[in-house]
């Protein structure tokens, strides 16, 4: 599953950690990450913007939305401001928003340190690749490779980093 880093002011935070917004939202006028990122189950690394990392939550649900209006963008805090928190400020400067994303939070505990996701540079949501469950795989000994002392390692070395790979000669190895 993909991890999530989200930035989010410290007021935000506190009241995640605090139970009192439960769903992040995200609204956009264009289709900005996490619109269509999320699923249930995944977590989220929340970071306060230029600070530390505060909580990680998992998604409980994601649901999203296009074609937003200011009417809808009123339907969407009439229904889920409770949950979502945001003053008048917050909903006045969403109301052209063209997308939402709207993140149920879950399990939300406090941390110190998140993933590593390569700094901000301006963005607020980051979606990091799954990687693999296992640093590892299997090697397959065969009697003729011990006979012979050697192993034939799979179509897997590509995963091993440049330095690992000896050169042309045993010189170079």
């Amino acid at each position: 599953m993909a991890v999530h880093v989200a930035i989010l002011k410290k007021p935000y935070i506190d009241m995640i950690l605090a139970g009192r917004k439960t769903v992040e939202s995200r609204l956009t006028k264009t289709p900005l990450p996490p619109y269509r990122c999320v699923k249930p189950g995944e977590k989220i690394y929340l970071k306060i913007s230029a600070g530390p990392f505060r909580a990680v939550a998992t998604a409980k649900d994601a649901t999203y939305h296009n074609d937003l209006t200011p009417r809808k963008v009123q339907m969407i805090r009439q229904r889920l401001g409770h949950a979502i928190g945001g003053d008048d400020a917050y909903w006045k400067s969403k109301q052209d928003s063209r997308y939402a994303t709207l993140i149920t939070l879950t399990d939300v505990q406090p941390v110190n340190t998140g993933p590593d996701y390569g700094g901000s540079r301006g963005l607020a949501w980051f979606t990091l690749p799954e990687k693999d469950q296992s640093a590892s795989f299997d090697v397959p000994i065969t009697k003729g490779g011990l006979r012979n002392r050697y192993v034939r390692v799979p179509v897997r070395v590509y995963e091993f980093p440049a330095q690992a790979y000896g050169g042309r000669t045993i010189d170079d190895a």
